[in-house]
């Protein structure tokens, strides 16, 4: 009976009660207005561009959502102008922009669109919407564009040109931002400055010559001097000479003696020699005449001389010419290459 009692106690075993969790209660907020749960607004997707040749720089210039966009090369270049010669040192930023496609001719760097456009007014990316024009078929070839750029470069090689004022024989070149004006009264200033060195030039030339005709000069008055002395002593000579003869005629009674012969013929000498030396007197003043006509020449040959070199200085500003100044090939650098797309207007 025991056994049974306590089999009978196993099996009326209850199965304890579930315990259950207590539930939290999470407040809920009040469910969004339809203006805040509306999602921001997205950019409309852009259109992608036609893509040409690997390796081509492709850039868009501004224009509004939605806007049609044609292609174009853009080159910009700086070219350098280089004269050691001329003392001519100068750069310029040059630009080229021409439509891409179109025609039979894809490019033509003769056809500029009238379009000011700088590197810096490109960008990387086109505005939404946008949609663009076909690319002709050789805008898939990068041999294309290797040409393109060669023929843009050579369109610009020939065009540049500067031109410069000069004047040769002075050596002078205008300055880029120097005017005409100015040019010429620089060249007139060191057209004086030459003038003034060349006539000292001459002036120091003439003056060894007029020194070597004073020389000469002063000898002819010497030479006149000298001879009109010894004219004035020969006609002493020849006064005492012919007295002597006189006195000793008389003394000797008419007596014709040795020595009285010999007096005369002294006489006569010594009036001979006075001749003599009264034309040596005009001899020796036509050679001093003759030294002062060389003198007076020589003053007349350099006041013509330094006449001719007054107006050939005073006519400077005549001879400036103009002068061209072009760079060579390999001065025309490219600093960007770009397929850029413009919208249309």
């Amino acid at each position: 009976d025991q056994i049974r009692k306590l089999i009978h106690e196993d099996t009326t075993y209850q199965v304890p009660a579930k315990v259950v969790q207590p539930v939290r209660v999470v407040p809920q907020e009040a469910p969004p207005s339809a203006w805040e749960a509306a999602p921001p607004p997205t950019e409309a997707p852009a259109s992608l561009a036609p893509q040409p040749a690997s390796g081509v720089v492709v850039s868009y210039l501004p224009g509004l959502p939605g806007q049609s966009y044609k292609p174009a090369l853009a080159a910009f270049m700086t070219v350098y102008y280089e004269n050691e010669k001329k003392a001519v040192s100068h750069t310029e930023e040059v630009s080229r922009l021409t439509p891409l496609g179109g025609s039979v001719i894809p490019v033509d760097w003769t056809n500029q669109l009238d379009l000011a456009l700088d590197l810096e007014d490109l960008e990387s990316t086109p505005p939404g919407g946008a949609r663009f024009q076909d690319l002709p078929a050789e805008a898939k070839l990068k041999t294309s564009f290797t040409a393109w750029q060669r023929a843009v470069v050579d369109l610009v090689w020939r065009d540049s040109v500067i031109d410069l004022r000069e004047h040769k024989k002075l050596g002078l070149v205008s300055e880029m931002d120097e005017s005409e004006r100015d040019f010429i009264a620089r060249v007139k200033m060191a057209a004086r400055e030459v003038r003034d060195e060349e006539i000292d030039q001459l002036e120091a030339k003439y003056e060894k010559k007029r020194l070597a005709i004073e020389e000469k000069m002063a000898k002819a008055e010497e030479r006149i001097d000298r001879v009109k002395d010894q004219a004035k002593d020969a006609k002493i000579q020849s006064a005492i000479s012919f007295g002597a003869a006189a006195l000793g005629a008389v003394l000797g009674k008419s007596l014709v003696t040795q020595s009285t012969v010999y007096k005369g013929a002294t006489a006569a000498k010594s009036a001979s020699r006075a001749t003599k030396s009264a034309s040596n007197i005009g001899r020796a003043e036509e050679s001093a005449e003759r030294v002062e006509q060389q003198f007076k020449l020589l003053e007349a040959d350099m006041q013509r001389d330094m006449e001719a070199i007054s107006d050939r200085y005073e006519a400077a500003a005549e001879a400036i010419v103009t002068t061209k100044i072009k760079p060579l090939k390999r001065d025309v650098v490219v600093n960007a290459f770009v397929l850029a797309w413009l919208p249309e207007s």
